[in-house]
């Protein structure tokens, strides 16, 4: 949310269209082991259009109407890892900034998954701004 209040103050201050993405990373459909953890697509696609369902709530509490009145702010909903569909928006649209917040992570953790934030930052062909929440 720092992130997006930040975002939404520099889209105000430099007059500027403001995209705000929410991404929805479907789970595995199976565990390394091979093991079945969603054997029917139907559930995948109801877990999709909740998550969906979700994420329009959120976006539509989180952007206060009066922003809409300074800057026009476009919300947009991606299924995906989350940098990928970060950085195919921000190509797509020829973005001047990606601001994104960024989490405290552990090094182990980071050793073994990485973190989305490090993968937009080696990927993007603009600047990107990380907030520590």
């Amino acid at each position: 949310m720092r992130a997006l209040e930040y975002a939404m103050s520099l889209a105000q201050e430099s007059n500027s269209t403001l995209i705000v993405l929410h991404v929805i990373e479907p789970f595995p459909l199976r565990h390394a082991e091979g093991e079945t953890v969603l054997s029917d697509f139907t559930l995948l696609k109801d877990y999709i259009a909740a998550a969906e369902e979700e994420g329009r709530a959120l976006l539509a509490k989180a952007i206060p109407d009066a922003v809409r009145s300074y800057c026009q702010v476009e919300t947009v909903q991606a299924v995906g890892k989350p940098y990928r569909e970060i950085l195919r928006l921000a190509a797509t649209e020829a973005s001047d900034l990606i601001v994104l917040g960024v989490h405290g992570r552990n090094p182990v953790d980071l050793l073994f998954f990485g973190s989305t934030a490090q993968h937009v930052v080696r990927g993007a062909a603009c600047p990107v701004l990380t907030i520590r929440t």
